[in-house]
């Protein structure tokens, strides 16, 4: 079925956000404990802003995997209260 595949894919996709999301807040420690310069804020700043866009991600990731999943189930209920079988 075809939400299988799609949903297979989207959950390995959340792994890998996850990932990404795991080395980005220990890219952004390290960044924290930078001295206080403006070319380190401008680094901590950007890795804010890369693990905010990561976040973001999983979660507009993970609505569509919801959503998927719903409208699969939705036409499967609707098959099954429409399907006739033959004699």
């Amino acid at each position: 079925m075809f939400y299988d595949q799609e949903a297979s894919e989207r959950e390995e996709v959340q792994t890998l956000l996850a990932s990404l999301n795991a080395q980005l807040k220990e890219l952004e420690t390290k960044a924290n404990s930078l001295p206080n310069t403006a070319d380190n804020q401008k680094i901590q700043e950007s890795v804010k802003v890369a693990t905010a866009a990561t976040v973001d991600l999983q979660r507009k990731n993970q609505d569509i995997l919801d959503r998927s999943k719903s409208v699969t189930d939705t036409l499967e209920r609707i098959r099954a209260k429409t399907s006739f079988t033959r004699p």
